[in-house]
């Protein structure tokens, strides 16, 4: 395949990689606030359930304390085991069901966890093009010999 004489090409490949770059940490940026965003919602939307629920529960499932304070379904599980949580003394057929005195201690002595962002957005997109553009043979490119010297 024969050198490209085009320099502006080069430069608008690296352009192009720039905003590459930038188009992918605006959507880590994005995606971090849209999942802090449901991180909340998730707890206020627990919190109104139980408020408009009626009379208060003495106990809820594992997966509405899961929400409640904002942690993942193995988190609950290790507060139970750890004490923090307090199973009820019933079972309702094969569910676990903590009583919602535990979780509202649970809830005022830790916050929820945010998610950190990824350090690095999806690997596969850029890499490719990265590996394009190195590939290109570009004429004037110092690491690249000429066809001219062979």
């Amino acid at each position: 395949m024969p050198a490209l004489d085009h320099p502006t090409l080069a430069d608008s490949l690296r352009q192009l990689a720039s905003e590459v770059r930038q188009l992918a940490e605006q959507q880590r940026e994005t995606t971090k606030k849209i999942t802090d965003s449901i991180d909340t919602l998730n707890a206020q939307l627990a919190t109104l359930e139980l408020q408009a629920g009626g009379p208060e529960p003495s106990a809820v499932s594992a997966e509405k304390a899961k929400r409640l304070l904002g942690c993942g379904r193995t988190k609950v599980f290790d507060l139970l085991k750890s004490g923090e949580l307090q199973r009820t003394e019933k079972r309702h057929g094969s569910r676990t069901m903590i009583t919602v005195d535990s979780i509202e201690r649970a809830q005022q002595q830790r916050q929820p966890k945010k998610r950190r962002a990824l350090k690095h957005g999806p690997r596969r997109a850029s890499a490719n093009l990265r590996k394009s553009i190195r590939t290109l043979p570009l004429s004037g490119d110092p690491d690249e010999p000429d066809d001219d010297s062979k």
